[in-house]
């Protein structure tokens, strides 16, 4: 199963507070794909598919690491996660 998160970058995120660190830690655990992007890094083509600059993450029995920058396309993720901060609209 691939897994997109797409939420702040993971340097701003706090272990032990941020719940989206053990969304990411329990698909890894699972053998799920997990994939990380900023909501900025989000384009479509001529063909109105949406791509993304996206991480493969990988987890090191301790701490989830980043794997290099790839192109993802959203089409192929299995499940999205939308974790914006703050979580609920400020309009």
């Amino acid at each position: 199963m691939k897994i997109g998160f797409q939420m702040f970058p993971l340097a701003m995120a706090k272990p032990g507070y941020d719940n989206t660190l053990l969304l990411i830690e329990e698909a890894l655990r699972r053998g799920f794909e997990a994939y990380h992007f900023i909501p900025e890094d989000v384009s479509m083509n001529t063909q109105g598919r949406l791509f993304t600059r996206a991480r493969l993450m990988a987890f090191d029995g301790e701490n989830i690491v980043q794997q290099d920058d790839m192109v993802l396309d959203l089409h192929d993720l299995d499940v999205l996660f939308f974790r914006q901060d703050p979580p609920f609209d400020m309009a």
